[in-house]
């Protein structure tokens, strides 16, 4: 009976060990069998953004200088981001945004389809006014070598030409 209770043990090991490396190999297999284009679909880009913890700290990072108003629709700034040497963004809360970037195209980042578009002549330069029912939700221009942007969740013309005026 001893005889058989250890072969019987030593079977039952031999076939962990099988099926243990059988797993182990799967596992290698698969790694193994993942062709170029399917690592390429598992490839993110890395976010470009860094955030910090004030207006000047942003700004030093971006090497771009940025006048702002002190508030949006009575909201004060509270997250400053930039991507290095390149766009500056100050929130105001979840509701208001503006950008400041090199170049002269749209900077916004909304690809939004807004049913109202219109220019308006703000401190001698020209700037689009995109929004739905009245309600201006993204201001867009550039002035020099700058690209510039608002993004609202929707101010009266009024406000916005205010916002826009002060932001250089």
């Amino acid at each position: 009976m001893k005889k058989l209770t250890k072969t019987f043990a030593l079977f039952a090991c031999s076939a962990l060990l099988a099926a243990s490396l059988t797993a182990l190999t799967a596992c290698g297999q698969k790694n193994a069998d993942m062709d170029a284009s399917s690592v390429e679909e598992n490839v993110q880009i890395p976010n470009p953004w860094v955030a910090y913890p004030s207006l000047e700290e942003a700004v030093k990072s971006s090497g771009i200088a940025l006048t702002l108003p002190e508030e949006i629709g009575g909201v004060k700034a509270d997250f400053w981001q930039a991507i290095p040497d390149e766009l500056i963004e100050v929130r105001y809360g979840d509701h208001y945004s503006v950008r400041k970037g090199t170049g002269g195209e749209d900077i916004s980042g909304d690809f939004n389809a807004y049913a109202e578009v219109t220019q308006k002549e703000i401190d001698g330069k020209t700037v689009t006014f995109k929004g739905n029912d009245g309600k201006v939700m993204l201001a867009v221009w550039t002035e020099g070598n700058y690209g510039y942007s608002v993004s609202a969740d929707g101010l009266s013309a009024e406000n916005m030409t205010s916002v826009v005026a002060a932001v250089k």
